[in-house]
């Protein structure tokens, strides 16, 4: 009992000095940006894109230097801080790579041009993060820490059992046309791919994994399904695998993954400017070849952008490298024209993008002729994101920017708050300190997306309560079916 004392405060003691050393970094590094901040960036939107980001990162900050067991599964409050922190908060001290250098000007993926971040917005921003995290924080501590999706873990072999049937089912459709062309059956089957592989996570950290099992899940069930993934020309699934994997590491053992973090970091930045080359070759639409060819095909293009040193810089610096990445997570710049915009020149949206939220819980396999969400592509129209001839695609719409297109300052700060109070009902019920191996998993697998506020509140979170069923269900009523034995 001693031994484990003297460990447990041993790994405290560094976890805090961690944690110091993190403080002194954040302070130094925002000091550093605000003085050697580009000519163009005001002092003002310097302060707010920190306060924005020392804002983001508080309840990450808080949680580590709380650390205590039992944990939620997923640190949901302390990611979306974080989303919010880099891209509304430290990216604005990159919009200086995307401002044109003639006439000075903001190029938004060239097509809108902005004089310069407005204050106004970077302001709006603050509070709506402000008010989203503390109305979140409150309502999450009120309630009741037995308030729990109550799902029993069941015998290791059963629960095993279940896991499968969810990592195979996730498998089957992720490679099957004839399964994606079948209405609503996506809606339960892409989120149990990470629920899958949560578990087989969580039960080979815990040695409650056969070793065959171990070799069947991690070496050919993973790497197949992770394949659509890596072919699809996104990113933003693989980095929520790394995400969750990292989550439930800390989940389990404690211990932050910041050797992962950082590679995952560093291969990102490495790759993305090859992504638009990827793109135009998966996406083609006279190109339909089969995965093999489509990791040929990338192949071929990281080659070509990596074959010396020179030719990277070529890319990263004058071909859509950081002036992609720059247009990517610095949510200030489109923030910034939807507020100068409206409502002059576009009329406020009046609640027109909240209404799928009423319909979007009905499977399509119910409704065959329900309306498809096409918020992202008139967004993109009203505001000059978009083009007629491009009308087909979309535009994200993060949360915050939609509630100011709908009702304006008024809407960010009311809707923060709603917003706040849902998501901590949310957390508390389905990522609760107190949850069970099964309930974890389960709720972690539901909430992982839901950090990742940069698409219109319908399309992330129309389903979430059906699917949450489907899923409750599955595991209550399997885990009642009793094992016939040889």
């Amino acid at each position: 009992m001693v031994t484990v004392g003297i460990h447990g405060a041993n790994r405290g003691n560094k976890l805090t000095e961690s944690i110091n050393t993190s403080h002194d970094w954040n302070h130094f590094s925002g000091v550093f940006l605000f003085v050697n901040r580009a000519e163009s960036l005001s002092a003002t939107n310097a302060a707010l894109g920190l306060g924005i980001f020392y804002l983001g990162i508080t309840p990450g900050m808080w949680r580590l230097y709380q650390d205590k067991e039992p944990r939620s599964p997923f640190p949901l409050l302390e990611l979306t801080g974080l989303f919010y922190a880099l891209f509304f908060g430290i990216s604005v001290f990159l919009v200086w790579i995307i401002r044109d250098p003639d006439s000075g000007q903001i190029i938004f993926f060239t097509r809108v041009r902005l004089d310069d971040i407005s204050i106004k917005a970077m302001a709006i921003a603050f509070a709506g993060l402000f008010l989203l995290l503390g109305s979140w924080a409150v309502t999450r501590r009120q309630l009741p820490l037995n308030l729990r999706l109550n799902v029993p873990n069941g015998s290791n072999d059963r629960l095993r059992l279940l896991f499968w049937g969810i990592a195979i089912g996730a498998l089957i459709y992720a490679h099957s046309p004839l399964l994606k062309g079948i209405p609503s059956i996506g809606q339960f089957l892409t989120p149990a791919g990470f629920l899958g592989f949560g578990a087989f996570c969580i039960l080979r950290w815990r040695g409650e994994l056969p070793r065959w099992e171990v070799v069947l899940y991690f070496f050919i069930i993973l790497p197949l399904w992770l394949l659509p993934f890596i072919v699809s020309g996104f990113s933003t699934s693989l980095v929520l695998v790394a995400i969750y994997w990292a989550a439930l590491g800390y989940w389990h053992s404690g211990r932050l993954p910041w050797r992962l973090g950082l590679s995952v970091a560093i291969i990102l930045f490495a790759i993305y400017p090859s992504q638009a080359k990827i793109r135009q070759a998966v996406w083609d639409p006279a190109f339909s070849g089969s995965i093999a060819e489509k990791l040929h095909h990338i192949g071929q293009a990281l080659i070509e952008n990596h074959r010396s040193w020179e030719r990277y810089k070529t890319v990263l610096l004058h071909e859509n490298g950081l002036s992609g990445i720059t247009n990517r997570i610095a949510h200030a710049v489109p923030m910034s024209i939807v507020v100068d915009s409206t409502p002059d020149k576009v009329p406020y949206w009046r609640g027109e993008t909240y209404k799928p939220l009423l319909t979007s819980w009905i499977p399509r396999a119910v409704w065959k002729n329900k309306p498809e969400e096409r918020a992202g592509g008139k967004f993109g129209l009203r505001y000059g994101f978009m083009t007629t001839d491009s009308a087909q695609g979309s535009m994200n719409i993060p949360w915050n920017i939609e509630m100011y297109a709908n009702f304006g300052i008024w809407g960010v700060l009311i809707g923060s708050v709603i917003v706040g109070i849902g998501l901590g009902t949310i957390d508390r019920i389905f990522n609760s300190p107190n949850t069970s191996m099964t309930e974890g998993l389960i709720g972690s697998a539901l909430v992982l997306p839901i950090f990742y506020q940069d698409s219109n509140i319908s399309v992330m979170m129309g389903t979430f309560v059906p699917l949450s069923i489907c899923y409750w269900l599955y595991f209550r009523v399997g885990l009642t079916i009793p094992l016939r034995r040889p």
